[in-house]
């Protein structure tokens, strides 16, 4: 399965404590294949959770705009790492992250939990957790 045209990047957030904007940020670069069949990547994409996320809540980690336009670059997938940091209240917690796909270009979203999974940051106290993504 490929990126599809408007996909964005959804946390779950069990860490025990609220995420302040910024303490989920992502790091990756998009991959497709050029016409000659090779790898072709794009530049490096940052991207982090614009708000905050309550504890035993959901929140987007796209920034201001919430979501990927990949209609006319067509990228097939990404890698690269996510870190979530944690302050003093996270106690044997942890942080999903979901690929999500929009079928009408950013409108509809699927609801929490559903898309595909990403990651499992496990976050068990305060300090800086970073796990590879790929998809």
């Amino acid at each position: 399965m490929a990126l599809g045209s408007t996909w964005r990047v959804y946390a779950r957030n069990q860490s025990g404590e609220s995420l302040d904007a910024g303490d989920i940020d992502l790091e990756f670069k998009l991959w497709k294949y050029d016409s000659s069949g090779a790898l072709s990547y794009s530049s490096e994409v940052t991207r982090s959770n614009n708000a905050s996320i309550a504890d035993d809540a959901d929140g987007n980690c796209n920034g201001a705009t919430g979501y990927e336009d990949n209609s006319s670059d067509k990228y097939l997938g990404l890698h690269g790492r996510a870190t979530v940091t944690t302050g003093t209240g996270a106690t044997d917690g942890l942080v999903e992250l979901w690929l999500q796909f929009s079928p009408d270009g950013g409108t509809d979203w699927p609801i929490s939990r559903q898309g595909v999974l990403l990651a499992v940051i496990l976050t068990p106290s305060a300090s800086t957790y970073i796990q590879q993504i790929q998809y």
